[in-house]
């Protein structure tokens, strides 16, 4: 116990009280059964002991792994918007800007939000994730509400899957100051790769295939995937190995593979096909599909869209070859 002595004094106050916030809510879960509303994952990991002389003073019980979770919880607090990924400003941007649209309309302190609400043009990044799995979203918007509650931006809030939905309490102050930071940021994050992009021109792929040769039609392609950035097109007997930025398939501002591709790769697990009914399916997926298949007949040449009828396959079937 002694170990641990000299690093709890260091511990700035207000870190202490952090630490008996989540004391206290843990015992009045424990006493009046409150619901159990979101809340940051993480808690301190300490034991509250009372002390019977004086009801206003406890023992505070650090446990060996506390050493870390105070580790984790500085670095928490010490993290700025310019030291997130392209990912996670993505998520907190995409939160800020529904939060945004609800604020706009009922300028109240309650705000209630969809959980599974993305715009794929807005937010590429996000939406090359949530293919495939549709819970994806949901943890989306976890990070961000943690984010969010950290920098006292949001009170509370409560996820309820069942609805859809997010209950969320505005400091409405506190938003509108940091709506701009989060705005700021993500303009420069995007003017930085916009930088980025134009220096590294002269390192592009080379674009082959045009010059190499031309299906005619969807069946007489076949494509395998060599890894997550490449993949192998067969026509015939005759093979090339296209990159992503080749055929169409970059986001300009992350330089990596956008929703499009993570499409294609999906299909080439599923035999080419994803329907409504398969877990995968969210309502962003109609979109992906008709601007992958707008990709594909641009690179290929072909005048005829990539996907057989809905109707027809009661599902979206794609008319190239898959070998896994």
């Amino acid at each position: 116990m002694d170990r641990h002595l000299p690093t709890l004094q260091q511990i700035p106050l207000e870190h202490i009280e952090s630490i008996i916030y989540w004391l206290e809510l843990a015992e009045k879960v424990l006493k009046d059964h409150s619901p159990r509303d979101y809340h940051p994952p993480s808690r301190p990991n300490a034991i509250s002991v009372g002390v019977r002389q004086d009801p206003l003073r406890f023992h505070l019980t650090i446990l060996d792994s506390f050493d870390n979770w105070y580790a984790g919880y500085v670095f928490q607090r010490d993290t700025s918007l310019n030291d997130l990924s392209p990912l996670n400003l993505e998520k907190i941007y995409n939160l800020i800007t529904d939060i945004n649209d609800q604020l706009q309309m009922n300028p109240s302190e309650k705000v209630t939000i969809k959980i599974d609400s993305l715009n794929i043009d807005k937010f590429p990044l996000m939406s090359s994730h949530i293919i495939g799995n549709s819970r994806i979203m949901a943890n989306f918007r976890k990070d961000a509400l943690d984010f969010l509650e950290r920098e006292l931006v949001i009170s509370y809030a409560k996820i309820v899957p069942e609805l859809d939905t997010i209950a969320i309490i505005v400091n409405i102050e506190e938003f509108t100051d940091f709506k701009k930071e989060v705005a700021i940021a993500y303009k420069t994050r995007s003017q930085r790769t916009d930088l980025l992009e134009t220096k590294n021109l002269s390192n592009d792929p080379p674009t082959k295939f045009s010059q190499s040769f031309k299906p005619t039609k969807w069946e007489n392609i076949t494509l395998t995937f060599k890894d997550s950035n490449n993949v192998e097109i067969k026509i015939g007997t005759e093979k090339y190995v296209a990159h992503y930025k080749e055929m169409g398939f970059e986001d300009k501002r992350t330089l990596s593979p956008n929703a499009q591709w993570s499409l294609l790769e999906y299909l080439s697990k599923e035999s080419g096909q994803i329907s409504w009914d398969s877990p995968q399916a969210n309502d962003t997926i109609k979109k992906k599909k008709q601007r992958l298949s707008e990709t594909l007949q641009k690179y290929f040449q072909i005048n005829e869209d990539a996907f057989f009828p809905y109707k027809s396959e009661g599902a979206y079937t794609c008319r190239i070859q898959f070998n896994s």
